[in-house]
Formats: structure tokens, sequence, C-alpha cells
């Protein structure tokens, strides 16, 4: 019997309390509305707004508070948020970014079959909280760990030995009895490779502290006996596996509250080891890997655990599929889905049919290729190899599997293993607005950095048999891809960038949980969209634009001088921006051109609106009459505004 809807609805409530009461649990000595930073990991959330939102509202945090959510890296989950959590607070120095994970099995449980008998024996539910900055209040918090360096490793040919994919009755996870092997064979090297970038190119790692993300009795036997470890270097982790089981990116919270509390214990802290490395393991194989020093600068105060100023570059290419004719006040739109994949899948269109799997079949597909020639478009006019690209984030809501999309497109595109990708798949239309703010943040505090954004929507994830409650989604919304490089101290003779994105902000209006989101049912991605919503941006959007400009000095900016990069989540929406802050007709003209030609495409559409801005600056000509600063904005669940001061480069 299908069940993700009833799944989905208890862990909707249950999961933001079970992280509630970690990140609640120990006091830092500063209060909730100090974190500036939010960063949620869990596989446990089907729809948006998400546990992120919600648990910030538990806590009381500033509506201002930048949330992001990981959905889609499973065990690696804790890792990869930690490891956006360091650069955040490198480079916000006054940041402090609470880490936020959180699991419940429910979502993935299931009749015991012989297929299914080792994750139900495995698996386990549990949330823990870390708050991460730098230069730590002296009188006010305690470092526990230092976070030196970060890396991320994908062995090769390992895309069907770990991962899952959303059902109609839960999360369906494989795993191959190979994962332990592929481990062992691949964790020595990758090890070298890190502690190389800290000029140790010959560790010995008994003299190491180890927090490993237990993924399983053998997982843990294979490292300990590949690195030759004594038997209690990684028995934080062989405890927290046996009282616990694997909680999945939670985990990592738990094996660093145990190695503080078993230092604690044992006292005499000159006797055990200042160094140590952070380990977990994620679809695809992924490897995070972490050097760490037993007192945190950047990761920063606190495990705990509960149960049951400077400017980046952008550059911007889109793509799209057939064209499909619609009439819905947009002149047209480009979609996948036609007549003979409606015959070849009639459960698509009826409602009372289960189609989630062959809608994520599809899309897992079609998802790669599409953005793949959005990217070779964007690497081709960077004018620089794409093995040169240090970090990918992919940003759909599409996609409800893992492994990815993203690690389907660097493999595509030639990226090197060792790329550090990040995917976001539950920040609906303002998904490219955060994916921007995250690139904005990674090239700033890596000089040399390249950040491929990579995003893409196909509406077959969410089509229905139109009736009178859909019928404004379908004629809305519509398929495209986007890719865009963000950098910082572009070379000179290789690179000309396009855009300077020198400030951003996120903000929450209160109260509207329910007036914009998306939910993962059995048939398929299901969208509610209030009538409230352009409303509801009006009444917030002077403030919330007056707010981020004062961060740049601008008290009093004239809307009029500025050039707009706005997301079209629909005509009414444009309208009362363009009334509110009685703009010009024209400044909003990019804006209208991809809503009318390309219909909103959901977080990808950012990528159509600035490169439709550059292409009207190159045919205008006479760059010195046009505004040489302007704003970005984009909108999500929640309702979510991501704003961005720009400047031409």
């Amino acid at each position: 019997m299908p069940s993700l809807e009833t799944r989905v609805d208890i862990v909707t409530t249950e999961i933001p309390k079970l992280a509630e009461s970690a990140a609640r649990h120990r006091q830092v000595g500063r209060p909730a509305t100090d974190i500036t930073h939010l960063i949620f990991s869990t596989y446990s959330g089907c729809n948006a707004p998400s546990a992120d939102l919600k648990l910030a509202s538990l806590l009381g945090l500033n509506p201002s508070v930048s949330c992001t959510i990981l959905s889609l890296h499973g065990c690696s989950g804790g890792g990869r948020a930690l490891q956006l959590a360091k650069e955040l607070a490198e480079n916000n120095r006054e940041a402090r970014v609470l880490v936020a994970c959180a699991e419940l099995t429910l979502i993935c449980f299931s009749n015991p079959d012989e297929s299914k008998i080792v994750v139900h024996g495995l698996f386990g539910d549990g949330a823990g909280a870390i708050i991460v900055g730098t230069g730590p209040l002296v009188n006010a918090e305690r470092p526990l760990f230092e976070m030196i360096v970060a890396s991320q490793t994908t062995i090769p040919g390992t895309e069907q030995a770990l991962g899952m994919q959303t059902t109609g009755s839960g999360i369906d996870f494989h795993l191959s009895i190979q994962v332990p092997t592929l481990i062992k064979n691949n964790i020595r090297q990758c090890l070298l490779d890190t502690f190389q970038s800290v000029g140790n190119v010959d560790p010995n790692w008994n003299d190491l502290f180890w927090a490993v993300h237990p993924g399983g009795h053998a997982i843990l036997d294979n490292i300990e006996g590949e690195l030759q470890l004594q038997p209690a270097k990684l028995a934080a982790s062989r405890h927290v596996l046996s009282e616990y089981g694997n909680m999945s990116g939670t985990t990592i919270a738990f094996v660093l509250d145990e190695l503080r509390r078993c230092r604690e214990k044992e006292g005499d802290e000159h006797q055990q080891p200042e160094w140590g490395v952070m380990l977990a393991f994620g679809p695809g194989i992924t490897i995070e890997a972490m050097p760490c020093l037993e007192q945190l600068l950047p990761l920063l105060l606190t495990a705990a655990r509960a149960h049951s100023t400077r400017k980046a570059l952008l550059r911007s290419s889109p793509s799209a599929l057939q064209t499909r004719q619609i009439s819905s006040g947009i002149q047209k739109r480009y979609i996948h889905l036609d007549e003979k994949l409606i015959r070849e899948h009639p459960e698509i269109i009826d409602k009372h049919m289960p189609s989630l799997e062959t809608r994520v079949d599809i899309v897992t597909t079609e998802i790669p290729k599409l953005v793949e020639s959005a990217a070779q478009k964007a690497i081709a006019e960077w004018g620089r190899p794409a093995t040169d690209i240090t970090h990918l984030i992919f940003s759909t809501y599409s996609g409800c599997s893992a492994p990815s999309a993203d690690l389907k497109l660097a493999s595509l595109l030639g990226l090197n293993p060792s790329v550090s990708r990040t995917i976001l798949s539950l920040h609906g239309c303002s998904g490219g607005g955060r994916a921007l703010q995250l690139a904005k943040e990674l090239a700033e505090n890596n000089r040399a950095a390249r950040v491929l954004i990579a995003c893409a929507e196909l509406t077959l994830i969410c089509f229905s048999n139109p009736d009178e409650s859909k019928i404004v989604g379908h004629g809305l919304f519509g398929d495209g891809a986007g890719a865009i490089i963000v950098g910082a101290d572009p070379l000179v003779d290789g690179e000309r960038p396009l855009f300077e994105m020198v400030l951003a902000s996120q903000t929450t209006i209160p109260g509207t949980e329910h007036a914009l989101g998306m939910q993962t049912t059995s048939n398929g991605i299901d969208f509610h969209l209030s009538i409230q919503v352009p409303t509801l941006i009006k009444d917030n959007i002077r403030q919330c634009l007056l707010n981020t400009f004062r961060s740049v000095g601008n008290m009093d900016p004239n809307w009029n001088d500025l050039f707009w990069a706005v997301h079209p989540g629909g005509r009414a929406i444009l309208d009362n921006i363009e009334g509110e802050l009685q703009l010009q007709p024209a400044k909003l003209a990019a804006s209208r051109h991809v809503l009318s030609e390309y219909g909103n495409m959901s977080g990808t559409t950012i990528a159509f609106v600035l490169d439709e801005l550059r292409r009207r600056r190159e045919k205008e000509g006479d760059e010195h009459q046009q505004p040489e600063w302007g704003v970005m904005l984009a909108f999500g669940p929640g309702i979510t505004i991501e704003a961005m001061v720009l400047q031409y480069a």
C-alpha cells in the first residue's frame, strides 16, 4: 500500500521537534538570536518548507537567519554540513552557524524481507547539533575542535554501490556488500591527499584521534585493518554504533560528542593526540575527510545529541528542451513531457495510480543530460578546462534519489573525483539564489576556487491530469537548465567576469509556512501556492531590500538607479514589486521576457534572467549610460526571499 504521504506527514512534525531537543541540549552562553546561519541535514525530509525553517521558528532564530537544507547526502550529510559551516564561518568572522542533523527511519521502514534485513538491523533514529564559528569570545565560548582543512572524494565507478530512492512506499536504500571493501581500498590515498594539503606527507595514523562515521561494523574493521590502527582508535565510533546504530548523517555528531566525553573523563589532555581526522561516507561512494585539532576554532562550542566583505564573480548560460505551446498568459515554455511519454506511462496522469518511481526513473536519466548542455556552454565561454572546477553546487527539486544529478553531471563533464559537491533539492524557486549565495561564500573563502552552479528542472516530476486546483501550476511552470561559474580574483588574460556579487541576504516572512511549498507524494511532487503570495511579497519586499542595502552603506537607495534580476514567479509577483517600489516599466523587462518565453523554471529561472540582462547590455552598448549597481531577488518556500546586491564587473 502506498504510504509515502503518511510517512511524510509524521516526520514533518517529528523531525523538527527531535532536532530542537539536540539544539537546545547544551547552553553556549549566548542567545539563539546570535545564530546567523542554519544548515540542516536530513534524508527524512520530502517537503518544503523543510525542517530547517520549522527548527528556526522553534528556536526563536531571527527571520534573517540564512538557512540551507541538505537532503540527499545520506550518511555523509553531517560531514557535508560541517564542511559548508567551516566555509561560512571562515568567510564571516562574526558568524555563528548552527549545524542540525536529524533522522527518523520511519521514512524508510518496511516489513523486513531478506533484501532489507541488514538495513533494518543497522539504522536508527537520532538528532545532533553543532555550533560552528571563528574567533570565540574568551569568556563566553569554549571551542572543542578546530577544523583545519576539508576534502571530498568520490570513488570512481561506485554510483550503484550505495544510494537511496524515494518511492510511493517511502525511501528505499540500496547497499552493496562491496561497500566496506571499496572504502578500504581507497581510504589510505584519500587521507594522504588530504593531509598533504596541510604539509603532512607521512602521517602516523596512530598519532591521531579518530571521528569516523560508523556506517557498519565491517567498515570500521576494514579501516582499522588497512591503516593498522590500534583498537582504541575507533572506540568512540564503535561505542556509538553499538548504542545507537547508524543514524545516517546525524551519527558524526554523536561520535564527536563521545570523543569529547572520553577526553573529559580521562583528563591529562597532554597525553592525548592533538591532531585527528573526521570521516563520513555517502552515496557515490563519497568520502568526506577533515583533519582536526582537539580545540575547535571554526568548529566551535558544542556537539549535542538527542534520541528517537569580499566579492565573487559569476557568468551564466541557459539551456532548455523542446517547445510546447500553452495558453496561460505565458507565450511559450519548454517541457520534456509529451503525448508519447504519456501513452507509455499512463500512470503519470492517473491520480489513482502511484507513479513516483516512473517519474524518478525518467528525471534521473534526463536531468543530468539537460544540465550538461548548459554547463558545457558556460565552461566554453569561461575558457578554462572543466578540470579547473573545484566545487559543484546542484539545485533541483526534480531529484528524489541519491547518488544525485550532481554526481552524474560531474562524470559527464569530466570533473575531478575530488570536486566538492553539494546538492540542494528542497529550496524550490529560491534554489538558484541559495546556490549563488553558497558559491559566493566558497569563492571568497578559497580565492583559487571555481564553483560551478548547475540548476535544472523537469516538470514531469509534478505533472498530473489538470484540474481546477492545478491549472495555475500547469500554466506557469516549465523545464530548463542553467549553469553559472563563480570565482574570485579572475585571471586577467583568461577570465571575463560578468557580475560581481557584493552582498547577500536571506529573509523568511514570519507566518508564511503554508503559503508556498511542495511535498513528495506517491504520485510525484505536489505544489501548493496561496493566492496571497504576491501580496505577501509586496508587503515585505521594501523592508527586506532596505535591510540588505544598509549592509553596504546605502541608507536610501533609489530603486530606479539599479538594474533588476528578479525571479519571475508569476506576473502578479512582478506587477506587485514594480508597483510597490515604483519601478519604471523597463526595470523588470528581463524578468518579464524570461517568464513569457520560458515560464517559471523554479530555481533555474534566475540563470535565464541574468543571461537576459547580459544579452540586453551587450545589445544596447554604451555601458556608461546603464546602471552599475543592481539587485537579484528569488522567492522560495517559507516564504523565503533571497536578495543579493550585484555590480557589473
